[in-house]
């Protein structure tokens, strides 16, 4: 099995148990602490770490290349979905805080009203996109299986 090949494999395994995504040095972390053999691999002769092979599987994860682990841009974090539904939802209602949290001061400026009118429309564009995408259904055979990642969520102790 090639180096790549090998973190892949372990990464889906470590992404696959958890309900939040990881940043590149979090994932880095886990990797080397998942397996011996795998560590041995993640430095050369120098004990200078290969990061390019994680930046090599980020980067096939940036262009959906790889099935279920997903990178999102504005939180630089890779996330494990079984269900693109539930990535979506995820992603979405994200970017639907993120975008209400950046529109509520430029709404407080001064704007004539044509540009505060087109502001307005587009925030309430967005928390309908939102509210729409969540409405969508889960398919029912999926549904059991799904892994909807939230950062709130408490760690499972399996002690």
């Amino acid at each position: 099995m090639s180096d790549t090949s090998l973190m892949l494999e372990k990464a889906n395994e470590i992404m696959r148990k958890s309900k939040k995504g990881y940043t590149f040095s979090e994932l880095w972390t886990l990797l080397e602490e998942s397996d011996s053999g795998l560590k041995k691999v993640m430095y050369n002769e120098e004990n200078k770490p290969r990061v390019g092979l994680l930046q090599g599987l980020i980067n096939r994860i940036k262009v959906h290349k790889l099935p279920n682990l997903y990178y999102n841009g504005s939180d630089k974090r890779i996330y494990y979905s079984t269900s693109d539904l539930a990535l979506i939802k995820k992603l979405t209602k994200q970017y639907n805080t993120e975008m209400n949290r950046l529109l509520k001061p430029i709404l407080r400026l001064r704007l004539n009203e044509d540009d505060g009118n087109n502001l307005t429309e587009i925030k309430q564009i967005v928390n309908q996109l939102n509210t729409r995408i969540y409405e969508l259904p889960l398919f029912a055979e999926t549904q059991t299986s799904i892994e909807v990642i939230d950062e709130a969520e408490p760690k499972e102790d399996k002690s």
